[in-house]
């Protein structure tokens, strides 16, 4: 059984002149910000090489930032939950559970052309993962994961991994597998600049993207302390409904 609360001291990145208007400080951005921190991790054993886990943590900012043409004042709330199941029986390792996620954010800013209302975001997700190991030189591993978004949508993800060693020095890995994610109204501005044009981002679609990868593995040991490891990797990742940023905050 483990918790861990974590509050970091008050921080300001630039003073603050609370007695002066910002166009008469000597400074033209002003932030400060606030955040507290919780993790909670509980583990419990069963026979038979099997175990049962939860895991959660939540996060609370309080930030403000003011500029001469507009302020920013925003407070921001993160969870994340998480139980699982492992077994490991003969050449299989199975790993499964379910977690939930989101975030609530409300937004106070002033002055700017475009305000960004205030949202809630939430994920549940059930996942299960399998380690087969085929051989001492195989191996493959499956995985599948099932998220339900706000938007009442269903976003499946499939994954695939197999390693394969011909001998002591060779290994070969190939991976292939579609992950996503939810666009942030902030992720893409810089705040000094941008911020007064920023979107909804409730009227976005989620990025979607597929990837994979195999790399080539040579690795030789002459001595205790001395190795000589050769790694030739390749990539692709294709990419859908990616989130570009306009000048023109109407479009």
């Amino acid at each position: 059984f483990f918790l861990m609360i974590r509050r970091p001291p008050r921080s300001t990145l630039f003073p603050l002149h609370d007695a002066l208007p910002i166009s008469d400080s000597l400074f033209h951005t002003v932030h400060q910000s606030n955040r507290q921190n919780a993790d909670l991790h509980w583990v419990y054993q069963l026979p038979g090489n099997r175990q049962i886990s939860f895991q959660c943590s939540g996060s609370f900012l309080d930030a403000q930032m003011k500029l001469r043409e507009y302020s920013y004042l925003a407070k921001q709330g993160l969870y994340y939950s998480e139980w699982s199941y492992h077994q490991q029986k003969g050449k299989f390792d199975w790993v499964g559970g379910l977690n939930l996620n989101g975030e609530d954010f409300q937004f106070a800013s002033k002055g700017l052309l475009h305000p960004i209302p205030s949202y809630q975001q939430q994920t549940l997700g059930f996942f299960i993962q399998d380690n087969w190991k085929w051989t001492s030189r195989f191996s493959m591993e499956t995985g599948f994961r099932l998220d339900h978004i706000s938007q009442n949508t269903w976003v499946p993800l499939p994954r695939l991994a197999l390693l394969y060693k011909p001998s002591g020095r060779w290994t070969l890995r190939m991976h292939s597998g579609l992950g996503y994610k939810r666009p942030q109204p902030f992720a893409y501005l810089d705040e000094e600049k941008e911020l007064g044009g920023a979107w909804n981002s409730a009227v976005l679609q989620k990025e979607l993207a597929w990837g994979t990868h195999s790399d080539l593995q040579y690795h030789r040991k002459w001595k205790p302390k001395q190795d000589l490891i050769l790694n030739q990797a390749f990539f692709y990742t294709a990419l859908y409904h990616p989130v570009d940023q306009w000048t023109d905050a109407s479009q």
